[in-house]
């Protein structure tokens, strides 16, 4: 039988193959997704408390629970828990590059009517609720990039970086993270924000680069959202004359300057 593991991942106790954990970690996306989904279907003074006592479930289950050595070795290297310590400002430059970016891609997609007119959505009806922004803002930029970046970026990229290299499993993560959210209208906003995560996380050696990107990326939605929640802002940009045209470049730059700032440090 052909080895596939690294001389380096033996040593840290791990012994399944790449693929197999890659295919697992999906699984667990899928099911951590569907239990904090739940807090949107309750009302808002329940799904408060639900939403923050599972994020402190899920971060016992990743930090907090005793294990042997070796599982604990093999668990640091599969999610890449550094810490991102004097990377840190560069992350947060390129965390706002890539809301520049995806702001103008919103514009780009708006123009060309690849996005529906703003409609009142479940998380919208939440929203609108007392206590119903807390939730979202939780959520939002806490509880998804979290769990969806030790997910897709930690669990499910590093175990295919490892068999295909690192371009070819930011692409898949970045897919695989666009594709389940199933969201059409969202893809390519959503792939945007999964190779930059993608090629934060391996080029910081951090997961926690990913997750600030993610985190900051949300939080710009949110903050969008509480000033416009009809979305008339984009309507008027995207209906602008040339808009289409002048914010493609804005976009590009933002991607660029993204990808620029991470390979600072």
């Amino acid at each position: 039988m052909i080895d596939i593991l690294p001389a380096s991942l033996r040593s840290a106790g791990i012994s399944r193959p790449p693929l197999v954990t890659a295919a697992a970690a999906l699984v667990r996306i899928q099911v951590w997704a569907f239990i904090a989904s739940l807090a949107l279907r309750l009302p808002p003074r329940w799904g408060l408390p639900y939403l923050v006592a599972t994020t402190g479930v899920f971060v016992w289950t990743c930090f907090g629970v005793r294990e042997p050595t070796a599982a604990r070795r093999r668990r640091l290297a599969v999610l890449r828990l550094r810490p991102l310590g004097r990377a840190l400002p560069w992350a947060i430059l390129a965390a706002l590059a890539t809301v520049v970016a995806h702001a103008a891609l919103l514009v780009v997609q708006r123009s060309l009517g690849w996005l529906p007119p703003p409609a009142a959505g479940r998380l919208d009806a939440v929203a609108r609720q007392p206590l119903g922004f807390a939730v979202a803002l939780l959520g939002a930029t806490v509880w998804a990039p979290l769990m969806e970046e030790l997910g897709f970026r930690g669990a499910l990229q590093r175990p295919l970086e490892w068999r295909w290299g690192a371009g070819a499993a930011i692409a898949v993560s970045a897919i695989a993270f666009a594709v389940l959210h199933l969201d059409p209208w969202g893809l390519p906003g959503r792939l945007l924000t999964g190779f930059v995560s993608g090629y934060a996380a391996w080029r910081m050696r951090s997961v926690w680069a990913a997750v600030l990107v993610h985190a900051v990326g949300n939080g710009a939605v949110m903050a969008w959202y509480a000033v416009d929640r009809d979305g008339q802002w984009l309507v008027t940009a995207a209906s602008a004359p040339h808009a289409g045209l002048l914010a493609l470049p804005a976009c590009l730059g933002g991607i660029t300057g993204a990808v620029w700032f991470l390979g600072r440090c």
